[in-house]
């Protein structure tokens, strides 16, 4: 099978309704972090769905005592108790493993679940870790995959809240944009940012009700006030670098601008790969940015010249080879092996 084939190409969103599905009041639900990735958003969002009370503790310095409070609330009431950030409560990890080594012999109902966030890392406990189900969240890899996971999403009643229908479509459509080219901005390293930012869902999510605000509550949309709003505080304000804050607003007026609204035709970029669809429909959209964008994105949609991508491309093999080092055995067997610079080669063939 080539390994080129989109199941192996494309990214596949993490459905919370199967990871649902398989869960029991006595099974955690561990999401394993990645930076520039938070599924906070679509847990809201799925419980709201479900008509489930959803708590959120963000654990950390003096929050031991509160989290073992709410669980223990959330258990009696059955609702959705989420311990976001596991790995800044180290003291806590012990108390944890044994509260949940519990569940399977305490009266628990069974609606309660409990969810918990954390970096990978090695003091995190190995029996709830075993014992409950693990998902790894990861930001998405390229334009396309970024929109499909933002439009996938959006439900439907959001998207047509909004009175200003076309022009909440249009600029959200807009917004997403902005959003994706940040996020993949940072895989040209020190090229993309001279410091590299989490910029993740929860920007988004700001950003997203504040656009849907000024449109239901302004006559006429100030392009100054969403700027400030979104470029120097949703998104600026994890910015630390004067001349990243003067690009951020240059993408940002690149993406969200009064052109935008117009009834022609407009492209993001000079190549004309990436425009501004004119639909109507929730579904047209995901249509589009299946069928349409590229798979393999075009270095003018940052604002980088070619060779930016030859640096990517070259550091990402670079990485890859040495991986396939790393995995090799340390120790020579007696009989007579291939030497790892016979190995790579091998598997260098296969991958292409």
């Amino acid at each position: 099978m080539c390994i080129r084939d989109s199941f192996y190409t494309e990214d596949t969103a993490v459905r919370v309704e199967d990871l649902f599905a398989d869960s029991t009041h006595a099974t955690p639900i561990i999401f394993v972090l990645s930076q520039g990735a938070d599924p906070t958003e679509q847990l809201k969002a799925f419980a709201a769905s479900r008509g489930v009370s959803l708590s959120i503790t963000s654990l950390g310095k003096e929050q031991d005592l509160r989290a073992e409070r709410e669980l223990q609330e959330a258990k009696k009431q059955g609702k959705w108790l989420m311990l976001q950030n596991c790995h800044l409560a180290r003291s806590f990890m012990s108390k944890l493993e044994s509260l949940v080594s519990k569940f399977e012999d305490e009266e628990i109902d069974h609606r309660f679940r409990l969810l918990l966030s954390s970096m990978p890392t090695e003091y995190f406990p190995i029996s709830v870790l075993q014992n409950g189900l693990k998902c790894t969240t990861e930001p998405p890899a390229g334009i396309k995959a970024n929109l499909m996971r933002t439009y996938c999403d959006i439900t439907q009643e959001e998207f047509e809240t909004p009175t200003k229908k076309r022009e909440w479509k249009t600029l959200l459509y807009g917004l997403s944009m902005f959003h994706a080219v940040v996020q993949e901005r940072r895989k040209f390293g020190a090229l993309g940012w001279n410091v590299r930012y989490e910029f993740n869902e929860t920007d988004f999510a700001a950003s997203k009700a504040m656009l849907a605000g000024f449109l239901q509550t302004q006559e006429r949309l100030s392009w100054d006030a969403l700027c400030f709003t979104t470029g120097h505080i949703n998104y600026g304000g994890r910015v630390t670098d004067d001349w990243d804050r003067k690009l951020l607003i240059c993408l940002f007026r690149q993406f969200l601008n009064p052109a935008i609204l117009k009834g022609s035709e407009y492209s993001f970029s000079g190549s004309g790969l990436y425009v501004l669809p004119k639909l109507e429909i929730l579904d047209e959209y995901k249509e589009f940015i299946s069928k349409t964008l590229p798979e393999h994105d075009e270095p003018d949609i940052f604002g980088m010249h070619g060779n930016a991508e030859i640096s990517h491309e070259s550091r990402l093999s670079a990485g890859l080879l040495n991986d396939i080092l790393q995995i090799q055995p340390k120790v020579k067997p007696k009989s007579a092996g291939k030497s790892n610079d016979e190995i790579v080669p091998v598997s260098y063939t296969h991958l292409t």
